[in-house]
Formats: C-alpha cells, sequence, structure tokens
C-alpha cells in the first residue's frame, strides 16, 4: 500500500468535487483504484460488485422503504458480499479468473452508491478521471 498514492488521490478527488461539483465515486475512491490501475482485471471486478449492489438497491428499493443510512448499507453491504464472492466463490470455480477480485470490499459500495446519486455514466466517468490524474500524478512525483 502506497500511503502517498492515497494521499494525491484524496485531494485529486476534492479538487475535482470542487471543480465539477460530481463525486468520483468518493474521496477514497479514486486513490484506490490507481493502486490498482495496472490490473483491468481488478477494476472491472470492482466495477461489477457495484453494479450487483446497485441492482439488489434498485431491486429492494421497489419492495421496501430504502433511503439515508438503510438504502446506503444495502449498497455497501450487497457490493461488499459482491467483492468478497469476487474473491473466494470466483477463483474457487474459474481459477483462470482469479484476477477478477474487486478492490477492497467497501470501494464497490462507495461506487455504487455515487452511481445511485449521480447516475452510472458520470460517476464512471468521473471515478476513470479521478483514477487517471491520480495515477499519473503519483507516478511523476514519487519516482523512486
Amino acid at each position: 500500500m502506497d500511503p502517498e498514492t492515497l494521499l494525491i488521490g484524496f485531494l485529486v478527488a476534492v479538487v475535482f468535487h470542487e471543480l465539477t461539483g460530481i463525486y468520483p465515486g468518493g474521496i477514497v475512491v479514486p486513490a484506490y483504484l490507481a493502486l490498482h490501475a495496472g490490473e483491468p482485471a481488478r477494476l472491472a471486478g470492482t466495477a461489477a460488485a457495484a453494479a450487483i449492489g446497485l441492482g439488489a438497491y434498485r431491486f429492494l428499493s421497489a419492495r421496501l422503504i430504502l433511503f439515508g443510512r438503510r438504502g446506503f448499507f444495502v449498497l455497501v453491504t450487497v457490493s461488499g458480499l459482491a467483492a468478497l464472492a469476487s474473491g473466494l466463490v470466483v477463483p474457487a470455480l474459474l481459477p483462470e479468473a482469479a484476477g477478477w477480485r474487486a478492490v477492497g470490499i467497501v470501494v464497490p459500495g462507495l461506487l455504487a452508491d455515487a452511481c445511485r446519486k449521480q447516475g452510472t455514466l458520470v460517476t464512471g466517468s468521473a471515478a476513470f478521471a479521478a483514477m487517471t490524474v491520480t495515477y499519473l500524478l503519483s507516478r511523476l512525483l514519487l519516482v523512486r
């Protein structure tokens, strides 16, 4: 784990939100995605876990009263379970798909929550842009 990259990601997320008014998936999401920018399968696994959480939220919200903390809880919990499954169940069933595990357990939930509020295309584009800027800045500033 690169604490400097995390700090750069936090700063990029805050500046991005201040300039555009769009959350790039949350304040920690660009940093954690940038740490795994060289692993496109993990980024896809994270997006898939977020999509599963968002789909479950939309299904459940049509049948239950989900807003505020309850809605956030459902998004983070279901996305987290999907992320866990991507790291435990998928490699057991398909060993060649082991690289598709999600980045963390909370990151997909934060991404799903931002998608619920802003839309999938807006949040996905913002997260990708902030991740790219974070990755490039961390490589430029942290030459080792």
